[in-house]
């Protein structure tokens, strides 16, 4: 795997427990979570397909970052950690 599909692979595992969080919070916590939600699961896509043109390369940097960020968004226990950390992951997203 190169650095690419490392980087993906980890956004994946982000979003994917994002969804989970989502779905398991109470209607407060869906409230707050669900525009940060939906800007990062946006950001998401558009840096899938970004990552398949070719001049899209990520850096050792950029995959080490999106791995602490996919682990902080898994150890959120509450929702303005997670917040915080799924603003990071949309920050990291939509710079590539």
């Amino acid at each position: 795997m190169d650095n690419n599909d490392i980087f993906l692979d980890e956004a994946t595992k982000a979003v994917f427990i994002i969804g989970v969080k989502y779905r398991q919070a109470d209607i407060n916590g869906k409230q707050e979570l669900r525009q940060p939600r939906d800007k990062a699961f946006s950001a998401y896509s558009m840096a899938r397909l970004k990552l398949l043109e070719d001049e899209v390369i990520c850096t050792d940097e950029d995959v080490q970052e999106m791995e602490k960020i996919r682990q902080e968004i898994q150890q959120a226990a509450q929702t303005q950690t997670l917040i915080t950390a799924i603003a990071r992951l949309f920050g990291i997203l939509i710079a590539l």
